[in-house]
C-alpha cells in the first residue's frame, strides 16, 4: 500500500470530492533530481486537482511559492500547511537525532519536565475520531506543579505510547461488548492520575512495589488505567516482551520501548490488573525537587 493511501487513512480524508476535485496528482517537487518543465509544480497546480507530493518536506518554501503562481491555492491555507509539515520535519529530526544519541550514550536525562504539559500535548495529538470515542479523564490532583526528572522528547514519547495503547485497548473492549451502554453513555473510559503518597495499596490496581514508591519522596507514581476485559496471565506476561503483539499486524515494539525509556529515565514500568477488568499501567519516574523553566516543556 502507497503512503499516501495511508496517510489518507490515518487522516480519514477523501482526495476526491464531488464538485471539488476528481484527480489526484501524484508527483514530487525538483530538487537535486530536476523534473521536466511540463510537469513542474507551477504547471500542475493550474490544473487545480488534488496534489500528492512525495519526496518535498525539505522545500515547503519553495513549494508555496509554486502552488500559489500556479493557482488555485489560497495562501492561509498554505501557510498552515507548512507550519504544520515543518513542526513534524523539526520533531522527527530531533528523534533521529536521539536515536543516533543513544549510540554514543549522548543522552542527558537530567532535565526538570512538567507532567501536566505532556501528558497535554499527548493528548492534543491524539486523532479526532480516537478522542470524540474515548472519554480520558485526567485527574491533577498531585500534578499541578510537579516535575520529574528525564528527556522531554522521551517522556512525551513515553507517555504517547502509554496513553494511546489504553485508549485503544478501552475501545476495543467497547466495540467487542455483547451490550452496548446507551448513546448517552458511550465513551470508553481511560483515566490518567498520580497515585498519592499514603493512598491505601490494597484499593490500588498496582504492585506492592509501585505503591512502596509512591511513598518516597523522590518518585513520582503515574497509573494509566484503561476498563476492559480480563487480562490472561499470558497477556500480561507478554506485555513487555519484543515482538509479543495482541494488535492486529502490531510489532510489539511499543510497550518494550517505553519500559526502556522509564529504566533509562532511572524509573521503571509494571502493569497490573484491574479488580474490574482491563489494564493498568504503573509509571515510576524521578522526582524533580526544584522545576527548571527552561527544560520543562519541549515546542516541537
Amino acid at each position: 500500500m502507497s503512503a499516501f493511501c495511508g496517510a489518507a487513512a490515518a487522516l480519514k480524508a477523501e482526495y476526491t470530492l464531488p464538485d471539488v476535485s476528481q484527480t489526484v496528482i501524484i508527483t514530487r517537487a525538483a530538487g537535486k533530481t530536476p523534473v521536466p518543465e511540463k510537469e513542474s509544480i507551477r504547471s500542475l497546480a493550474a490544473h487545480q486537482a488534488t496534489m500528492v507530493l512525495f519526496l518535498s518536506t525539505s522545500l515547503t518554501e519553495q513549494l508555496q511559492k509554486d502552488l500559489l503562481a500556479g493557482g488555485g491555492s489560497d495562501r492561509a491555507s498554505l501557510e498552515r500547511c507548512r507550519a504544520g509539515i515543518e513542526k513534524g520535519l523539526r520533531r522527527t529530526t530531533a528523534i533521529v537525532a536521539r536515536v543516533r544519541g543513544y549510540s554514543k550514550n549522548e543522552t542527558k536525562r537530567t532535565d526538570a519536565v512538567a507532567v501536566l504539559p505532556i501528558i497535554e500535548r499527548v493528548l492534543a495529538g491524539l486523532s479526532d475520531a480516537l478522542k470524540s470515542r474515548v472519554k480520558i479523564d485526567v485527574r491533577a490532583e498531585g500534578l499541578t506543579d510537579e516535575a520529574v526528572l528525564g528527556d522531554a522528547l522521551e517522556l512525551e514519547l513515553l507517555f504517547g505510547n502509554l496513553i494511546r495503547n489504553a485508549c485503544e485497548a478501552a475501545l476495543a473492549h467497547e466495540e467487542k461488548s455483547d451490550a452496548p451502554a446507551p448513546e448517552s453513555e458511550r465513551g470508553a473510559p481511560v483515566r490518567i492520575r498520580r497515585l498519592l503518597p499514603g493512598a491505601p495499596a490494597a484499593a490500588e490496581p498496582c504492585p506492592e512495589a509501585v505503591a512502596s514508591d509512591a511513598a518516597r519522596p523522590d518518585r513520582v507514581v503515574l497509573l494509566i488505567e484503561n476498563e476492559g476485559g480480563p487480562v490472561s496471565d499470558d497477556m500480561l506476561a507478554g506485555m513487555k516482551t519484543p515482538l509479543i503483539s495482541s494488535k492486529p499486524g502490531g510489532l510489539g515494539l511499543g510497550v518494550p520501548i517505553a519500559n526502556a525509556i522509564a529504566e533509562a529515565s532511572g524509573g521503571h514500568l509494571e502493569f497490573a490488573r484491574r479488580a474490574g477488568g482491563g489494564l493498568c499501567a504503573c509509571l515510576v519516574l524521578r522526582r524533580c525537587s526544584t522545576q527548571s523553566s527552561e527544560n520543562s516543556h519541549h515546542d516541537d
